[in-house]
Order: C-alpha cells, then sequence, then structure tokens
C-alpha cells in the first residue's frame, strides 16, 4: 500500500522540482507564465458607454474643431498592418528625438522620455532604441535582408514612426524578456501611453509572435484599456462602435467617420483627434 502512495508522491515532487528549476533558468518563461495566471483572474476594466442624453453634443466642423486650441491631431491611433496599409500618398509626421539621430513621430517624444526616466529612476539603467522611423526605402532593404519575418511596404508601423524597437544593456529582441528591464517595460509601459503591440497571447489578431521589444504609441487612456483588458489594437478598435461615445476615468472616446462634421461634447478641457486608417476619427477628449 505504501508504495502505492509513494511513487505518485515522488512524481509529483519531480514534476514540481523540475518546473521550478526551469522557472528560474528561463525568467522570460517565468514572467509569462506569472502574466497569464495574472490575466486568469484579473476581471479587467470597465469602458461605459455614454448615454447621448447625458451628454450636451454639438455638430461643428471638422475643419474647425481641428483649429480648435483645446485639440491636438496626432496620428497616434491608427491601426496598421498587412490588411490596413498605409496609402502611398500617407506622410508621416517625423521628428529628431531631444537632439538625437533617432527618428520617432513627436506624439511619442515626451511619453518615451518618461518612460526612459521611469527606467532610470527603478533601475539607474537606460533603454537603447535598436528601430525606430523607417522610410519605404529602408522597409524595402529590410525585406530583402530578413524574407521570412519583415513585414511588407506600408504594413509597418516603424514607417510612420509610431514603433520603438528597444532593448536593454545586454538584452536585445528577443531576450530583452529575460531582464528585469524588459519585464518591467511589458508590465508598465502602458502608465506612459504605450503598448506591446505584438502580445503573447495576440499572434491570432495580429498575425505575428510575441514581440517583447516593440512598444507602440496610442495614448492615454487607450494604453491603459488594452493593457488590462488583455487587446491587441485589433480588437480595441474593432470595440469602438462608429458613432458613440465612451467614458473610461475622466476621458471621453468615439469613433466617428471621417467627414464634415463631427459631434462633440460642448465642455471638454483638451482632446487628441487620431485618423485610425479605416475611414474612421478617434477622438479622445478630457473632460475634468
Amino acid at each position: 500500500m505504501k508504495k502505492k502512495f509513494i511513487i505518485p508522491i515522488l512524481t509529483i515532487v519531480l514534476i514540481v522540482t523540475t518546473l521550478t528549476l526551469v522557472l528560474c533558468l528561463k525568467p522570460d518563461w517565468k514572467y509569462v507564465a506569472c502574466e497569464m495566471a495574472t490575466d486568469m483572474i484579473s476581471q479587467g476594466v470597465m469602458v461605459k458607454e455614454s448615454e447621448r442624453s447625458e451628454l450636451s453634443l454639438q455638430k461643428v466642423s471638422t475643419q474647425s474643431l481641428l483649429k480648435d486650441q483645446r485639440i491636438h491631431k496626432e496620428q497616434s491611433l491608427m491601426l496598421i498592418n498587412t490588411n490596413h496599409l498605409l496609402s502611398s500618398q500617407f506622410s508621416a509626421d517625423i521628428v529628431n528625438y531631444k537632439g538625437t539621430e533617432v527618428l520617432m513621430n513627436p506624439c511619442l517624444v515626451e511619453a518615451y522620455s518618461n518612460l526612459n526616466k521611469d527606467i532610470r529612476s527603478n533601475y539607474h539603467d537606460n533603454l537603447y532604441v535598436t528601430c525606430s522611423y523607417r522610410s519605404v526605402r529602408k522597409q524595402k532593404q529590410m525585406i530583402e535582408k530578413y524574407k521570412e519575418t519583415a513585414t511588407k511596404v506600408n504594413a509597418s508601423e516603424h514607417q510612420a514612426g509610431l514603433a520603438l524597437d528597444i532593448c536593454a544593456k545586454g538584452f536585445s529582441g528577443g531576450a530583452f524578456i529575460k531582464s528585469d528591464i524588459g519585464q518591467y517595460v511589458n508590465s508598465n509601459c502602458w502608465r506612459h501611453g504605450f503598448i506591446i503591440r505584438y502580445p503573447y497571447y495576440g499572434t491570432k489578431q495580429t498575425g505575428i509572435e510575441y514581440e517583447p521589444w516593440h512598444i507602440r504609441y496610442v495614448g492615454k487612456p487607450h494604453a491603459e484599456i488594452i493593457y488590462k483588458n488583455h487587446l491587441t489594437l485589433e480588437e480595441y478598435l474593432a470595440s469602438l462602435e462608429v458613432g458613440k461615445y465612451y467614458e473610461y476615468g475622466s476621458y471621453l472616446i468615439s469613433k466617428q467617420k471621417q467627414g464634415d462634421e463631427l459631434t462633440i461634447p460642448t465642455d471638454f478641457t483638451s482632446g487628441v483627434i487620431s485618423s485610425d486608417n479605416c475611414g474612421n476619427w478617434i477622438v479622445t477628449l478630457k473632460i475634468t
């Protein structure tokens, strides 16, 4: 009888010991396993649909809204993938990052600076950008060099300057997630308006395997909603119905068809308007 109990117990001990050893030797596996466990018990965050009767709405011309000093036009919420290509006439907004040769979309500059300050504060080290903006010519060169993995021309977020490939000292590419800095970025970049564009859970939706080094700026509060609700950018934008307003914290969010007019609340303090590259505007308004 004792042998019948001893063998299963020893088997369980062996399995637990092996898993513990593997997770100790594979910090990236341990991180993903912990994230998956957290996702299973997390209920996410609630994004409430606003009743139009509760909002004092008015129709305004798109041009007059874009001239409103409270509104900032960005390219931050453009969906760019093989199904939603950049047009041949697309022109990216590009600037040099704080006097360096790193090129990025202007909406990233302060956000990335704050993310880097966060890293320095917590780890006394810096993030490093290995790839930022790419021109069409550079994207074609990437395709020639990495035929199996490079995204086709006009399907890359790098062409809009909205994505950054980053690394920590000694940890680049897939090894980034093995570092403490890489794990911190993957769990906290949303605080600065970034998402992991190709998360470990999103391959089916994005068509791209997990890339823990590839961060994409979408702005606040979108990054928080996407991260905490375990979404991809594709899923998040699809969840917004045209013409409706949604509340999250002190923000109002609306997807509206691109045209001559938009429906906007009369009372807001600041806002961002961005094309979604699908024929709509995403309007994000701060109300307090």
